[in-house]
């Protein structure tokens, strides 16, 4: 599977084609259930694939998942920054 990052979440509320979960930082987000049956409260990781990540500045984006890069491994043609962070 490679490399993940996995951010603790419990579910808010239950949907017809999924879930919506919330961070411990108040970020919400609605993701599929996975094949499982989840209850308002349950306790999940999300699993966020680097590959699927937008990383910008976190002032430019409200309602993202706020993080701290604590790696990274330099490409050709990346920008530097050492900015907080939103992934979306």
């Amino acid at each position: 599977m490679g490399a993940a990052n996995l951010v603790p979440v419990r579910v808010l509320e239950l949907r017809e084609m999924g879930v919506l979960v919330e961070t411990e930082g108040g970020a919400r987000v609605p993701v599929g259930h996975g094949g499982r049956e989840w209850s308002d409260g349950d306790a999940g990781l999300l699993c966020l694939r680097p590959e699927a990540l937008r990383i910008d500045e976190a002032a430019l984006v409200p309602g993202g998942i706020a993080g701290t890069v604590a790696s990274s491994c330099p490409r050709a043609g990346a920008r530097s920054t050492k900015s907080p962070f939103r992934a979306r």
